[in-house]
């Protein structure tokens, strides 16, 4: 009896089975399945997401492309061609801009704490700086002390030569050591 009966295989149904090598024949080609496949099929908004991300990462870009576009820039350049192009007022040899700022922190910005050592928002002391680059005047009273203190100490940061040199350290200990 059992001499001529074959032993049978388990049924599998074929549609299974050709997925089954498919599956491992793409395992084996791109290695274990990637976390981006994954969330691509949780997520189907996922590529939709990325043009807005990629949108909103050009819009900076051209922001800052227009803030670097200033024909007379008070900004990155040096603190005597940033005087003649922003004069003081009032005879004082500061650019307007710095002497504005140092009066505004003076009056608003005592009180505060961390006037210098806290940042302002940093897209608030961008657009003054574009207006500034411009030209366009600054209404600072609309601002809060931390932005105004920012936009300062970028001013200053961003002048291609510093204003306290080695050269001038005695003069600045020798102004020191007398107090007031």
């Amino acid at each position: 009896r059992g001499k001529g009966k074959k032993s049978k295989a388990p049924f599998k149904f074929p549609g299974k089975e050709k997925k089954e090598k498919s599956l491992k024949s793409k395992d084996s080609k791109d290695g274990p399945k990637s976390k981006d496949s994954k969330e691509a099929k949780k997520d189907p908004d996922r590529d939709s997401k990325k043009k807005k991300e990629s949108k909103v990462k050009l819009g900076k870009k051209k922001k800052k492309h227009e803030l670097e576009k200033a024909e007379n820039p008070i900004f990155g350049v040096p603190l005597l061609t940033a005087l003649e192009r922003n004069p003081s007022h009032d005879g004082v040899e500061l650019p307007a801009l710095v002497r504005e700022c140092i009066d505004y922190i003076e009056e608003h910005g005592m009180t505060c704490e961390g006037i210098y050592r806290m940042s302002g928002v940093k897209s608030k002391v961008q657009q003054l700086r574009a207006r500034c680059n411009r030209h366009e005047s600054l209404c600072l009273s609309e601002h809060e002390p931390h932005v105004v203190a920012s936009l300062l100490k970028q001013f200053l940061r961003e002048l291609p030569d510093p204003v306290l040199t080695s050269e001038l350290c005695p003069k600045f200990e020798e102004a020191a050591s007398k107090g007031g």
